[in-house]
């Protein structure tokens, strides 16, 4: 295998996270190897990965992660499995929200919503929900747009107020805030043997995972991982060790939690270092530093990536993604795993995968008329959502103009001049209610009866939506 393919498979793996033998836990990176201290005591916020494809036989294969220590900060040792050698490989530390915004995530996120037929029918919902009380009270006349004004200002207000010793590496990368080493295990049997040499005990999920990849390439990635709390905190937390002990088994099994979950695991004197804790531990602060590598691979238009890992993990990852981002006159065919959403932009395509239950594994190909096509549909679904209010607008239409069509054509009933003046003055000072009470007693009574029906489905609506 070339020094590209190389550098593919030691991102996806990276990405994969530190994976727990016995009785550990894992992140997003691969097998982390360390005693069972260490691996209780870590903890992945953020895994993120972009495969970003250069031409059709060059990528960047990026997984970013953010993985903290809930006790010392530890050097940690990572094993995963590639399925060829990258020509390069640059690593850095960076703030998550710099990763984001450097490579166009966020703005491709927002484009996949813009571009997505659920998108664009969640806009008009929210879009049709916003409306419905104004036009609510606007058929109410000046008394309902007072009270429906009356309503917004003091919403308003309240919402301000609220507000590997055996073998020796064929390539050794160095980057800031650790280094990788990459191992051919051609010569041995299985991946088994080569952990094997690091004296690791293979058992349950683990033992899986080394069989499941036998036939790959050996990255092995040594990361100093920072503590999420100072060393004063730290120090604090020695005061109630078992209560700390309880709050870091707890953030070991979920990634979210109540007010009140938090109240009662925090109560005592460790109150503040543990509230500290548990907000390092299970929040996204995009302005806090994570850990880049970018592995760049040439030569090759094939790409793998492990995803499946993390369904073998102990403990969940709070939040992932998984990106591959092509030019448009290139595409993807996958092997395995599937796309979830797609969305071109600025002369390129983005392909979002959210399913782990298969690794993301795949081929460069030409795109066809029928990719360029779908690229087109898609580009006119962004236009209808951004003109959602449209299709708002259009709704309300039909539900106040088709009552009046039927009565126009189908009743036989009739209004002179003088009533339909006299229909909207009441109105403009009352709306459709006072309207068809007037109605109703100048013996207009289908007239009346269609102004109310009117009336009624807006309240129904107000209040469903």
């Amino acid at each position: 295998m070339n020094k590209v393919n190389f550098i593919i498979s030691f991102l996806s793996i990276l990405l994969l996270g530190l994976f727990f033998v016995p009785t550990v836990n894992a992140c997003g990176c691969g097998l982390a190897l360390s005693d069972m201290k260490v691996f209780n005591a870590l903890k992945e916020t953020q895994a993120y990965l972009m495969i970003d494809i250069q031409d059709k036989n060059t990528y960047n294969e990026m997984p970013f992660f953010r993985m903290v220590s809930m006790d010392e900060p530890y050097d940690v040792t990572i094993v995963f499995p590639i399925d060829g050698i990258p020509s390069n490989v640059e690593g850095k530390t960076m703030p998550a929200k710099q990763f984001l915004e450097d490579y166009k995530i966020n703005i491709a996120e927002k484009h996949i919503t813009e571009q997505s037929f659920s998108g664009l029918i969640k806009k008009v919902s929210k879009d049709f929900e916003y409306s419905s009380s104004s036009v609510f009270y606007l058929s109410n006349g000046i008394l309902g747009l007072g009270i429906g004004f009356t309503r917004t200002m003091s919403g308003s207000i309240g919402a301000i107020s609220k507000s590997a010793r055996g073998l020796g590496p064929i390539a050794h990368f160095e980057f800031e805030g650790g280094s990788l080493d990459i191992y051919d295990v051609k010569s041995m049997d299985t991946l088994e043997e080569f952990v094997k040499t690091v004296n690791i005990t293979l058992t349950g999920k683990v033992q899986e995972l080394v069989t499941k990849y036998n036939n790959y390439y050996v990255a092995v990635l040594y990361l100093k991982v920072p503590s999420a709390l100072s060393a004063d905190l730290r120090n604090q937390l020695k005061l109630c060790p078992e209560q700390t002990e309880r709050v870091k088994q707890k953030l070991q099994e979920k990634t979210e939690f109540s007010y009140m979950e938090i109240r009662d695991l925090i109560e005592g004197s460790c109150r503040n270092p543990l509230q500290e804790l548990i907000n390092s531990v299970t929040s996204i602060n995009s302005n806090l530093n994570g850990t880049l590598v970018n592995m760049k691979f040439q030569g090759t238009n094939q790409f793998f990536y492990p995803t499946s890992i993390v369904n073998s993990y102990k403990y969940p990852i709070t939040e992932q993604k998984y990106f591959i981002r092509t030019p448009t006159n290139l595409h993807i065919n996958l092997d395995s795993s599937k796309i979830d959403k797609t969305a071109s932009f600025d002369s390129e395509r983005w392909y979002k995968v959210t399913s782990t239950e298969q690794d993301i594994k795949g081929k460069i190909v030409n795109a066809g008329i029928g990719i360029r096509f779908e690229d087109i549909l898609r580009s006119i679904n962004q236009a209808f959502y951004n003109s959602s209010g449209w299709f708002v607008f259009i709704i309300y239409l039909l539900i106040i103009v088709l009552p009046f069509l039927y009565y126009r054509f189908k009743v036989e009933e009739s209004l002179t001049k003088g009533e339909i003046g006299l229909i909207i003055g009441l109105f403009f000072v009352g709306g459709l209610l006072l309207t068809s009470l007037v109605m109703l007693i100048k013996k207009k009574r289908k007239f009346a009866l269609t102004l109310f029906s009117i009336w009624v489905m807006l309240l129904i609506i107000m209040i469903i939506v």
